[in-house]
């Protein structure tokens, strides 16, 4: 299931308290990874050592990890806007791990600010686990991003049309950035 590798994932990146106590004995993806053994040898096998720093780096299976961040922000959409744009105009989808080494593109670091340079309000779910905004895209008048905090550790940046108009503008040459063509080597394990 995507969205258990994906809380296993963030197990492996995060230095969040609360996926400490989801790391402890008993906790949520202890339990996971002891029902589930084949996940577990997964994901010792995507570890690498990169060999300039020495860092240990965990190469994340890309779809799993976009498709829960899509259906996520997509939610989050619905919930805000009302309405579920077709999926196949919901993306690129982008992941930064932010923790350990910052790999936030610095025009979605932006993003979250104000022209006065103070930070735009961001709708807490749980302290210190998730929290979310949206902003316009500042190339295309009426597309929005959601940009999602899970865990003070990870950033996700989903892509979406005008969300007032079901007509917007949808054609993928009009993103900012193409983060699809941008994956990294891995993400840093926390340890």
């Amino acid at each position: 299931m995507d969205e258990q590798y994906f809380l296993v994932l963030l197990g492996q990146i995060a230095t969040s308290p609360h996926i400490e106590e989801k790391l402890a004995p008993g906790g949520q993806i202890d339990r996971t990874l002891s029902r589930a053994p084949a996940l577990d040898e997964k994901l010792l096998q995507a570890l690498s050592v990169d060999e300039e720093t020495g860092r240990v780096l965990i190469r994340p299976e890309h779809d799993r990890v976009e498709r829960v961040v899509r259906k996520m922000a997509t939610g989050l959409f619905v919930l805000r806007y009302g309405w579920a744009p077709a999926q196949e105009h919901v993306g690129p989808v982008a992941v930064y791990p932010y923790n350990v080494i910052d790999q936030r593109p610095l025009p979605y670091f932006i993003a979250t600010f104000t022209e006065r340079f103070q930070r735009k309000r961001w709708r807490t779910v749980q302290s210190g686990v998730f929290s979310y905004v949206f902003v316009r895209d500042p190339r295309h008048n009426g597309k929005v991003w959601c940009m999602m905090d899970m865990y003070k550790s990870l950033w996700a940046v989903v892509h979406f049309p005008n969300p007032k108009s079901k007509k917007a503008r949808l054609s993928p040459d009009r993103w900012l950035f193409s983060e699809l063509a941008e994956r990294t080597n891995g993400y840093e394990h926390a340890t």
